[in-house]
């Protein structure tokens, strides 16, 4: 009975090998479904290119956009003459580094209206060098915080509708070289902090878009604007670096309550300059410098009483139409004499 109880076993065993060995493979039926579902996800919702690309020509604009991919882990990029259109872009939606756009001849961004850009150390965006460019508003929708923000050098760009749900320049804030730019009001969100603010050659009015600023880090630059007559940031507290040149109608400095903390006043070659009182506030640091010249209508230096009393600091006032040493803007001769 032991004998054929064993031997029943046996046979057993080797009839279930057996059937198991013809039916299908159980495992590979599961990694052909894992198989097929990626595909599908990829064609249905995301497709990534793995890394950051750049494109110079149409031709491998197309290319890579008949691929079907909608997410790109790294930048984009378009640059040279030969991009001249990017409608075809709709369909990608995500960035995970800059967005940069250079030396395009590229009228507007009209297909780059469903980008969003990753909020990351990377997120930038970089405009530059685009001799037909007058319209960015397909950027309404790419990012609210952003590393740096770069518009230089768009001699038809009039407008920076486009970039009104900017909330936040960590790094770098650069207007330059855009001639037919006459105001910033588009980035009248951007608030709290910003290391640099460049504004430079552009035919900008004011400073009013840039009214929710509270802190510059490291230095404002605003130079050669030829149509800037007013300059006023009515939230902003601390700016170590302040330098005002070479706006030749520029008329007033004004209306920065909050404004108390600099370590650098730098106003030179101002013609029309007349109002400086946006610095009276100002007490300055331990070690302070002023560098005030050749400002031609310029003979009220009261505002920088403050600054006088509190800071020792390298002082040079001069070529303006009054000129007033240290002692004198302290003891109240900060104006000639009626």
């Amino acid at each position: 009975m032991l004998i054929i109880n064993r031997v029943s076993v046996l046979c057993l065993t080797f009839f279930v090998s057996l059937i198991i060995s013809c039916s299908p493979d159980q495992n590979n039926s599961e990694i052909i479904d894992e198989e097929n579902e990626t595909e599908v996800s990829s064609e249905d919702e995301n497709k990534v290119y793995p890394e950051g690309v750049a494109f110079e020509t149409q031709e491998k604009l197309s290319e890579f956009l008949e691929k079907g991919y909608t997410e790109i882990n790294g930048s984009l990029s378009f640059i040279g003459t030969e991009i001249d259109d990017v409608s075809e872009c709709t369909q990608l939606k995500k960035i995970d580094g800059p967005l940069s756009v250079l030396g395009t001849n590229l009228e507007n961004l009209n297909g780059l209206n469903n980008i969003e850009l990753i909020d990351n150390s990377q997120a930038t965006i970089q405009i530059s060098n685009n001799p037909k460019l007058h319209n960015i508003e397909a950027l309404s929708s790419v990012a609210h915080k952003l590393r740096d923000l770069d518009i230089t050098n768009n001699p038809n760009l009039s407008s920076l509708k486009g970039t009104e749900n900017i909330t936040e320049v960590r790094g770098n804030l650069s207007i330059r070289d855009n001639e037919q730019l006459t105001n910033l009001d588009a980035l009248h969100n951007i608030q709290g902090e910003v290391n640099y603010v460049y504004l430079i050659n552009s035919g900008i009015e004011n400073t009013h878009g840039l009214s929710k600023l509270e802190r510059i880090k490291e230095k404002l630059v605003i130079s050669n604007n030829p149509n800037l007559t007013s300059i006023s940031f009515q939230n902003l507290n601390e700016v170590p670096g302040f330098i005002v040149n070479e706006n030749s109608s520029l008329l007033e400095i004004i209306a920065q309550p909050n404004f108390t903390e600099a370590e650098a006043l730098i106003i030179t070659d101002n013609t029309l300059l007349e109002d400086i009182s946006g610095f009276e506030n100002v007490e300055g640091y331990e070690y302070f410098g002023i560098e005030i010249r050749k400002n031609a209508k310029l003979d009220n230096f009261c505002p920088l009483m403050k600054i006088a009393n509190v800071a020792e600091y390298d002082f040079n006032i001069k070529d303006n139409l009054y000129n007033p040493s240290r002692e004198k803007i302290k003891t109240g001769d900060c104006q000639p004499a009626e």
